[in-house]
């Protein structure tokens, strides 16, 4: 049970990640500010520790 529930969550954490993506890449063009820029590099290296640790293959 435990471990169906850590895969549920690591689905949600990922679809969150990928719907940040989308935020991303819209917003990108609209606002650079220094903050969102901290925010966004904050984000991508997020995105590679789980994408090393195999969960971009869900």
């Amino acid at each position: 049970m435990t471990a169906n529930k850590q895969k549920v969550g690591i689905i949600y954490a990922y679809n969150l990640l990928r719907h940040q993506t989308m935020l991303h890449f819209v917003g990108k063009e609209v606002c650079r500010t220094e903050s969102q820029r901290k925010r966004i590099r904050a984000f991508w290296k997020q995105r590679k520790d789980l994408e090393r640790r195999g969960i971009n293959e869900l």
